[in-house]
């Protein structure tokens, strides 16, 4: 599973890789991108809960690994959430956040 799990991940990494580097994307390739991007990040968030919802799995752990796993997926997280409330608050000077709920849009 793990050496499935593995390629999976790094053929995922290769496409986002490819989309992202193409040149001259027009808008509809770089929302492709996004969505692709976001994709692939809720599902190694999915297996993430998954080994961390494992007592067994996380047995397997070193308390000094959990410190480093801890303390760079700390450092991810809040650096994508700074990201979030960037682009979020971009939205909103849009008026988009008045706009979707107007339309009962979710995604």
């Amino acid at each position: 599973m793990s050496e499935r799990w593995i390629k999976s991940v790094q053929d995922a990494l290769a496409r986002i890789r490819e989309l992202s580097e193409k040149e001259d994307k027009d808008r509809l390739e770089n929302v492709r991108s996004i969505k692709l991007s976001l994709f692939y990040l809720n599902r190694s968030i999915i297996g993430w809960n998954r080994w961390v919802n494992n007592p067994t799995a996380m047995a397997n752990f070193s308390e000094e690994e959990l410190e480093e796993i801890e303390r760079r997926l700390s450092s991810l997280v809040s650096s994508f959430l700074d990201y979030d409330i960037e682009v979020t608050k971009l939205g909103a000077n849009k008026g988009l956040t008045k706009r979707l709920r107007d339309q009962k849009y979710v995604v």
